[in-house]
């Protein structure tokens, strides 16, 4: 679902920027040392950002993991500490019925 969601989010910002940007023929010759930013620079953010995003959805998708792991462990235990509970007490009981028939 996420993987899908973030593949949606990249083509939705791809096509936008696409249609918004203006091409004119012959285009307007600019020098590059006046450009605010420079095109290695530009590459070496987006880079930055790309490996952000995929560095967070793979510990989203570890921790999910774990907690889910976790959850059924929790789970796990809490069903064994009731069945031992149960189990003791049924102990208990039978015992106390033996012992009450070698007493009577």
């Amino acid at each position: 679902m996420s993987v899908g969601v973030a593949a949606l989010g990249i083509v939705v910002l791809h096509f936008g920027a696409m249609t918004a940007t203006t091409l004119v023929p012959g285009g307007v010759v600019m020098n590059p040392g006046l450009h605010p930013v420079q095109p290695l620079n530009l590459a070496r953010v987006v880079g930055l950002v790309t490996a952000t995003i995929v560095v967070a959805l793979v510990a989203a998708a570890l921790l999910d993991r774990l907690l889910t792991d976790l959850r059924g462990l929790t789970q796990a235990t809490r069903k064994g500490i009731a069945s031992s509970v149960a189990t003791d007490a049924a102990a208990r009981s039978i015992v106390r019925a033996i012992v009450g028939r070698g007493r009577a």
